[in-house]
């Protein structure tokens, strides 16, 4: 990220701050409505179409798996 000569922020295309993303936001949602974050991640995962496991994800699994499904529905990778 650099910062232009009027003091704006600019970030490569694409590029999102962890709380800016939908995922984050609804996580937080759900630990301040008294979830913890094993359960918090664990819901996400299922509103998202994967099962819950008992170790618990991590958001960076979740949004990596979603990124892959997209690639193969969109057909850009092969299953």
């Amino acid at each position: 990220m650099t910062t232009g000569s009027s003091g704006t922020t600019s970030e490569p295309m694409g590029a999102t701050r962890p709380a800016d993303r939908p995922s984050h936001r609804v996580i937080g949602q759900l630990l301040r409505a008294g979830c913890t974050p094993k359960e918090a991640l664990n819901l996400y995962a299922v509103s998202v179409g994967l099962r819950p496991v008992a170790t618990g994800w991590r958001a960076a699994e979740i949004e990596r798996l979603r990124f892959l499904r997209h690639l193969v529905e969109t057909g850009r990778l092969a299953s």
